[in-house]
């Protein structure tokens, strides 16, 4: 083999090293590693055996995600893993029995985005499960200045790599007035968080994932016009508004 081989299969192997270095260290849009210890009520939604959303635990038998994350998906290829820190190992793995998708689900304004889960058996609370707090029905805006903390497996930028661990990004929620300039299709339904700056954000693969402020799930994440960029933020279904929808199916 020549010397040139021996340079473009070191080189090869130098990258994998590399690119597995950053697949490792790397973080959510401007966020940091964490752990499910650190967030409970976190799941991974996945369709057949890949990471495909977020989720937030409410009871043994359900979880409440993004309709997005269930729209014309069939209930039996989507699984539930909760208690693992890492994306696709650990924890427990779960079946979706069925999902209740919001009827009045909007595939082009994202409207109504809110889709519950139903476990095909009971998650088994312990260390890293655990239930979420909810906040009580309202159709108020969120103020500005509530500080909560995103988390999820999504990508590390736009079109980016998805990070092995969870992690976490803390963001601020803006002037409902400002949201609805920024975004024409922003209802009573929606806020959105985030720095006008950009930098920290949420991103694809993080939809249907938990929003909490002082451990109360506020925020279903669910839309925005890319990740991290400025005047962007992110965009959040109001949980307060679905209250009495929540406890209606979980109930049932």
């Amino acid at each position: 083999m020549s010397s040139g081989c021996f340079w473009v299969l070191g080189t090869v192997l130098i990258a994998v090293v590399q690119a597995r270095k950053l697949a490792l260290d790397s973080r959510i849009v401007g966020g940091r590693d964490t752990t499910i210890q650190e967030h409970p009520y976190q799941v991974s939604v996945v369709y057949i055996d890949t990471h495909q959303c977020g989720g937030s635990i409410l009871n043994s038998y359900y979880v409440l995600t993004a309709a997005h994350c269930t729209d014309q998906f069939a209930a039996e290829d989507l699984f539930v893993r909760a208690g693992s820190t890492l994306v696709d190992d650990g924890g427990q793995l779960i079946q979706v029995e069925k999902y209740y998708q919001h009827e009045n689900f909007d595939p082009e304004t994202y409207d109504y985005d809110i889709s519950i889960l139903k476990l095909s058996e009971g998650l088994n609370f312990g260390d890293g499960v655990a239930p979420v707090g909810l906040p009580p029905q309202s159709e108020d805006d969120i103020p500005e200045g509530v500080v909560g903390m995103a988390t999820g497996w999504g990508r590390l930028w736009l079109n980016g790599r998805l990070p092995l661990e969870l992690q976490e990004v803390e963001l601020p929620t803006l002037d409902p007035d400002y949201c609805r300039q920024a975004y024409d299709s922003l209802t009573t339904r929606m806020f959105c968080a985030g720095y006008l700056e950009g930098e920290k954000d949420t991103c694809q693969g993080d939809s249907g994932g938990p929003f909490v402020s002082d451990g109360v799930l506020i925020g279903v994440t669910s839309w925005g016009e890319g990740c991290g960029i400025s005047d962007s933020p992110g965009v959040y279904v109001k949980v307060q508004y679905f209250r009495e929808y929540i406890d209606t199916i979980i109930s049932s």
